[in-house]
Order: C-alpha cells, then structure tokens, then sequence
C-alpha cells in the first residue's frame, strides 16, 4: 500500500516552476535518460513539459547530442548568449552539487551569472534510511562521480561559504510504502533527499 503523504522530488519541483522561466544544469542525468523517460521520472522532460521557457545545460556532449531531437536548441554544453540573456525565476541544480569537486566555487559562479535568480536545489542525503541500512550490510552504495555526501549542516555550511542561505526540507525522489512513509514522517532525517532553495 502507498501512502501518499511524503514531499516527492519531482512534483515539488513542478509545482514551483510550472510557468516560470528555468535554467537546468546537470539535465541529463548521466547515461540514464532513456530509461529515466520511458519511467516517466526524467526531472527534464517534466521541467520542460511545465515550464514557460526551459533551457538545460549538460557536459555530457553525448547525451546532449542525443537528446537535442527532443529538446532542440534548448539544450547546451555550457553557458553561452542564449542562456545569459534571459532572466530565469529559478536555476536548478538537482543531483549535481555532489558531483562538484569545488561546489562553493560553482556556486558563487551561478550567483554571478544569474544574480536576480532563485537557486533551487536537491542532493542525495548523507543520511538517508538507505545508507543506514547498507552501513548493517557492510556496504556503501555511492555514485563513482560523487565527491561529496552532504548533510543539512554540510549543505548549509556550504551555502554560506559561497554568501548563500536558506532553509533546508527533507524529501523523497520516490512514493513509500505505508510503513516506510509512517517511519519518515516521523524521522524525516532519514528521507533520501535535501532540498532547499536560495
């Protein structure tokens, strides 16, 4: 049975931008994106299917290659005119911050790009009943391009550096069932992702 009741990732983030102007960094998810849309969870394909104007922007070359038949010409590989010129509402920055080796760097440098826009962003948390539960099974389970596992004082400590602040919620990318759901109510500290916006 599914309990309906936690904050889920990607209707959070439609709520907010649906009919706002959005600049999406790290869009395509590494290699995943194919299997993301026929699952219907590509954060993208929904941005852009909610959005006014929706730009992505990737260093993957290849999956930009590939999805520009989907996306057309409101896909990059680095900033450039297209994406400066407008004003965006929000910059979102989902699953990415973790893959930056120097993420307050990166983002004092969005800041300066985007100064009248709002940061919108989610990381996987350092604390999620998933890691507690493989820490029994001996294991740990990490994204190999993952420089950092952040926590709400990590990420907020973070913020600060880069002259940014914020309040932080806990959420989930996914439904639970009831019992899990039950338990992250309860202990929303464990839920698998950070989200804040600044």
């Amino acid at each position: 049975m599914i309990l309906k009741i936690l904050p889920i990732r990607i209707p959070l983030i439609v709520d907010l931008i649906t009919e706002k102007c959005v600049l999406h960094y790290g869009f395509a998810n590494d290699d995943l994106f194919w299997d993301k849309l026929q699952q219907d969870t590509f954060l993208h394909e929904h941005l852009w299917r909610q959005a006014l104007v929706c730009y992505g922007i990737d260093i993957n070359e290849k999956a930009v290659k590939e999805l520009r038949s989907f996306y057309f010409d409101t896909i990059f590989t680095k900033e450039n005119r297209k994406t400066t010129e407008i004003e965006w509402h929000y910059i979102i920055l989902g699953e990415i911050l973790e893959h930056i080796p120097e993420p307050v760097a990166f983002l004092k440098q969005i800041k300066k790009l985007h100064p009248k826009s709002k940061i919108l962003i989610t990381t996987p948390n350092a604390f999620s009943l998933k890691n507690f539960i493989n820490v029994f099974r001996r294991k740990e389970s990490v994204n190999s391009d993952h420089y950092f596992w952040f926590s709400e004082k990590t990420l907020l400590r973070t913020l600060k550096k880069a002259n940014l602040s914020g309040d932080i919620k806990y959420i989930e990318s996914y439904e639970r069932g009831f019992f899990t759901s039950i338990f992250l109510i309860l202990f929303p500290m464990f839920r698998n992702t950070l989200f804040i916006i600044v």
